[in-house]
């Protein structure tokens, strides 16, 4: 497009540079209102960057890790499964480009400000993030942008997405909106690069700590969770509520995620929140069991239940039966007679212990009848009998010189 002396004399003012920290709430704030994907969060490495005309904001950009899987990107680098997974730190992605003036005023300043940032980009990010990069990629919605810019400073259009975004809960949500997907090499021959069985030096340092993809297919995987299933529960089954499978996998999956490293057990936690429950469900089941019924609300259930005590219960059944009521007069019968079979039991296990047979029922009920202040009687001697000491006149003689037992 030809352009005029005062558009071309704006376009030499703008220069770029790295967002300031003290910047961020006030460039995710036009991000947001600006955009229209009104987002700003990106995780990951990224880098921001503000285009400036004497001092006037009029652009941000943003560039953040590339994204997974894109089947037109690969088949334009050319690199198989591996060196995908080992080397796509040394992709970035356009996330976001909003322009802050309007673009008719000014033509040509979309591409002149991704030229400026482009020529830096890969310096910047080498002193940020340690190492360097090759191929940069952008999506466009060509329903609202036809993506001039990026065609005037060289990408290459490779074809539509699949229309998927990521998503935090599922990883992947269908939107319904392919976008055309933009690459362009940051340094000549990057595609070679990126193919060659080894790194040059400079780039070797960015695949070093990343290993490969598994080789296997996730046919020929078995299940983790079967693996869980079949290791014996050590724990007793008092006040269990997860199965060991599912809280092991739980563990190895926030393992595999990152946790435990520096965060210790509420890494673990915090990861386990974040799990969908639709999808962790089938897996990890939980183990759902309803809290028993004591011995109140067992009786309380019976048809026919007897009256509860007026009186509190004393002892352990009576801190038991403390804010639930008083217990029913058959379960005190019961108790009572449990208390019995218990001291029962304790008597034939003491007797046991000494080499003694325990006393029949006979024998401890002469034990009971027989009065404390009455001696006991040894053998060959007569015990003597008590006299009444009762007249039964008014004169006070007594009634008979027989010997009478005292009726008391």
């Amino acid at each position: 497009m030809k352009i005029d002396d005062a558009s071309k004399e704006f376009l030499d003012r703008v220069t770029v540079r790295l967002m300031a920290d003290d910047e961020r709430d006030d460039f995710d704030r036009l991000l947001v209102e600006e955009h229209y994907l009104h987002g700003s969060r990106i995780g990951g490495r990224h880098l921001r960057y503000v285009a400036e005309v004497d001092g006037r904001k009029v652009a941000l950009l943003m560039f953040s890790g590339a994204a997974p899987h894109l089947k037109g990107r690969e088949q334009w680098i050319g690199w198989s499964p591996r060196q995908r997974a080992r080397r796509l730190g040394l992709v970035v992605n356009n996330s976001r480009f909003l322009l802050l003036v309007e673009r008719d005023r000014h033509p040509n300043l979309a591409s002149k400000i991704l030229g400026l940032v482009l020529r830096r980009l890969a310096c910047d990010w080498r002193e940020r993030w340690r190492h360097s990069v090759l191929v940069v990629e952008s999506f466009v919605d060509e329903s609202r942008y036809r993506g001039t810019c990026y065609r005037a400073y060289g990408f290459e259009g490779v074809g539509a997405s699949a229309g998927f975004s990521r998503d935090a809960r599922d990883y992947y949500t269908a939107h319904g909106q392919p976008k055309q997907l933009y690459l362009k090499e940051l340094e000549k021959g990057a595609r070679k690069l990126l193919c060659r069985p080894r790194l040059p030096e400079a780039l070797r340092d960015a695949e070093a700590d990343i290993a490969g993809p598994c080789p296997l297919r996730a046919a020929a995987l078995g299940s983790l969770y079967e693996r869980f299933r079949a290791l014996d529960d050590p724990r007793s089954g008092h006040g269990l509520q997860h199965r060991a499978a599912s809280t092991l996998a739980c563990a190895a999956l926030a393992t595999l995620m990152g946790a435990g490293r520096f965060q210790g057990h509420q890494g673990y936690e915090d990861v386990c929140k974040r799990l969908p429950p639709a999808s962790c469900a089938p897996a990890l089941p939980l183990r759902r069991k309803e809290r028993p019924l004591c011995r109140t609300e067992r009786l309380d259930l019976l048809p026919g239940a007897g009256p509860h005590r007026s009186g509190p219960l004393r002892g352990h059944r009576g801190r038991m039966a403390a804010g639930a009521g008083n217990r029913p007069a058959r379960a005190h019968r019961r108790g009572r007679q449990g208390a019995a079979r218990h001291r029962a039991r304790r008597r034939q296990t003491h007797c046991a212990a000494l080499g003694r047979h325990p006393p029949s029922a006979h024998h401890r009920a002469l034990r009971a009848k027989r009065s404390p202040t009455t001696p006991r009687a040894s053998p060959g001697t007569r015990t003597p009998t008590p006299r009444c000491s009762k007249s039964s006149s008014a004169t006070g003689t007594p009634s008979s010189t027989a010997p009478t037992a005292c009726a008391t």
